[in-house]
C-alpha cells in the first residue's frame, strides 16, 4: 500500500497533467508551424518580446 497522502497524489497528478498538456500543445504547434505568421508578424512579435524582457515582464 502506498504511503502517499492525498496532497502528495494531488501534486503528482497536477505535475503529470501539466506535462501531458504541454506535450499536446507542443505537438499541435509543431503541426501548425510558424508558417501561419507573416514576416511582419514575426518581426513585431520578436520586437515586442524584447521590449517586454527589458521592462521586466
Amino acid at each position: 500500500m502506498s504511503s502517499k497522502t492525498d496532497s502528495d497524489i494531488a501534486a503528482e497528478f497536477q505535475a503529470y497533467y501539466l506535462q501531458r498538456a504541454t506535450k499536446e500543445l507542443a505537438e499541435d504547434l509543431d503541426k501548425q508551424g510558424t508558417s501561419m505568421f507573416s514576416a511582419e508578424d514575426k518581426r513585431r512579435i520578436v520586437a515586442d518580446s524584447k521590449k517586454d524582457a527589458e521592462d521586466g515582464n
